[in-house]
């Protein structure tokens, strides 16, 4: 990939997917069991498919579409047929590596995954430019990447309105 490609990086839980029927197993502090429980129904997720339609029409205003997740790697298959099933469109999946049972915040993880593909890829961020954006649901993740210097957006996905 040249250096200045624009990339954008989306979200996958409670960005791309209603994770919502499956937040009541999260009770911290949280053991490696308990996310692995927590990740084993995501394939049971519904789609926010309005948001999915637009992460799929802005594909052609960037070189690259990365989803990102704080699941871990050894739910890669379901999560990547997930993603076949609800026609997301992509290029690049990037997960928590196996075995990373680092208790890291879903924002210091994320922004580590993010930098790790940018240098791999010798692609820096120009805040000047605003070549690479983000979106998530969280407010803590969406305002450090701006801090860092990425537009970044922020997705509601109201749990009443998901399409089935």
């Amino acid at each position: 990939m040249e250096q200045n490609s624009s990339f954008l990086f989306v979200d996958i839980d409670h960005t791309l997917c209603d994770a919502s029927e499956r937040d009541h197993l999260i009770q911290y502090p949280m053991s490696q069991d308990d996310w692995d429980l927590y990740h084993s129904y995501c394939h049971e997720d519904k789609p926010f498919i309005k948001t999915i339609d637009v992460v799929n029409g802005l594909r052609d205003c960037f070189d690259k579409t990365i989803l990102f997740t704080s699941r871990n790697e050894k739910y890669r298959d379901i999560t990547e047929k997930w993603l076949f099933d609800h026609h997301v469109s992509y290029d690049d999946l990037l997960m928590r590596p196996s075995p990373d049972f680092r208790k890291l915040s879903p924002t210091n993880l994320k922004f580590g995954l993010v930098m790790n593909y940018l240098l791999k890829n010798n692609n820096p961020i120009n805040i000047d430019t605003f070549e690479h954006v983000i979106i998530d649901d969280d407010d803590n993740i969406i305002q450090y990447f701006q801090k860092k210097g990425f537009l970044s957006f922020k997705i509601h996905n109201p749990k009443l309105k998901v399409d089935a």
